[in-house]
């Protein structure tokens, strides 16, 4: 699920390049600004697949010369407009330090993120487009490597969780880091790509009930639990 940024602060440098590129920061906030929210507008109606990167350029009002000097092609405007919608931060995790210290706050605080998602989801249709392109997204779209980029530290930012989840006991470990992560971010999507395509069909009332039983799916695979009876002893 997506929620809003106040101050776009992207730093991801893959090779020797930062994504977007530098000259972007250097820009007005306002004028980054209109240059996110146009694209965003372009892939709710769209898709990222059939988006004008012309059109998206004439609707910011800028040249193509500009444009690329900004980005260097639509995967890292892209990326970079993902990152806008979820205030991706990928250097600073301190924030999981703040994160509850007791298994059931914690879950307590992961079904409240959820709801505050889902809710800005729900009052932002701009938003919910590009999250249901971006859950249905194809396996090219996913190897472009700025949109690879964003998934290495949304996967950064989920391990950190489930590291803190591990501490204090809210976590299962007894299964290896990558598998654990594997099996989190699949259940995770496959819940993000069903309430997307379910919310604009359901009352909030449903929605909701269903999201703290999905919750409760998710805290029952990741809770550590006794072995199976025949693996005792």
């Amino acid at each position: 699920m997506f929620r809003p940024l106040v101050e776009l602060e992207v730093r991801r440098v893959i090779g020797d390049r930062t994504v977007p590129r530098p000259r972007f920061h250097r820009l007005d906030a306002t004028k980054r600004k209109k240059i996110l929210d146009v694209a965003a507008e372009e892939i709710a109606e769209s898709g990222f697949e059939r988006a004008s990167y012309n059109r998206i350029i004439e609707r910011a009002g800028l040249s193509k010369g500009a444009m690329y000097y900004y980005f260097d092609d639509k995967g890292d405007l892209y990326a970079t407009v993902l990152r806008y919608l979820l205030n991706v931060d990928d250097i600073d995790l301190s924030w999981v330090d703040k994160l509850p210290d007791e298994p059931e706050r914690l879950w307590l605080w992961v079904l409240e993120f959820s709801r505050h998602q889902l809710a800005f989801s729900l009052e932002n249709p701009i938003v919910a487009a590009v999250g249901r392109d971006f859950a249905k997204r194809s396996p090219q779209v996913a190897a472009l490597p700025a949109v690879a980029g964003l998934y290495a530290d949304l996967d950064r930012m989920l391990e950190a969780v489930l590291a803190h989840g591990q501490r204090i006991g809210a976590v299962r470990t007894d299964l290896p880091t990558p598998l654990l992560l594997a099996v989190t971010l699949g259940a995770g999507e496959a819940m993000d790509r069903w309430f997307i395509d379910a919310m604009d069909g359901l009352d909030e009332e449903t929605l909701d009930r269903l999201l703290v039983q999905s919750t409760d799916l998710l805290r029952r695979i990741l809770m550590p639990t006794p072995l199976w009876p025949a693996e005792k002893g």
